[in-house]
């Protein structure tokens, strides 16, 4: 039986914000492309209800991220990947009450899978000073 945090629904949540990211959407046509593409997406009601959360939080979620940044570094210079796995993750820890440390150890294993070398690392910084 899958749970809310098995990896494959995992990376179809991240998938799913890191789309609204690439086509820069307003939470109004993040909303929309849910519900258009739904089948697409493969979500249960669950994992649809989850989205639909992340997305209503979203600017609480982003102002977490962006709080915890390295003094030297801006929302804008992070791609639109590292962007969607720490949202991903923050939802995680906040909305959904997965324990931190399972969470930061499944974005670091997405970031090594699909994004540069080094990438885990900054979002492991990045995460780890994210307020709960």
């Amino acid at each position: 039986m899958s749970t809310k945090f098995d990896h494959l629904n995992r990376e179809q949540k991240i998938y799913f914000i890191y789309k609204q990211f690439l086509l820069a959407k307003s939470k109004d046509e993040m909303i929309e492309d849910l519900h258009q593409n739904f089948i697409e997406y493969n979500f249960s009601e669950q994992e649809e209800h989850d989205i639909l959360k992340i997305i209503e939080d979203f600017d609480d979620l982003k102002a977490k991220v962006e709080k915890a940044l390295p003094s030297d570094w801006k929302w804008t210079r992070i791609n639109n990947l590292e962007k969607a796995i720490l949202i991903y993750t923050v939802a995680e820890i906040v909305i959904f009450k997965q324990k931190k440390a399972i969470a930061i150890d499944n974005a670091i294993r997405y970031a090594k899978k699909y994004c540069d070398l080094k990438t885990y690392r900054l979002l492991n910084l990045i995460l780890d000073k994210v307020e709960i």
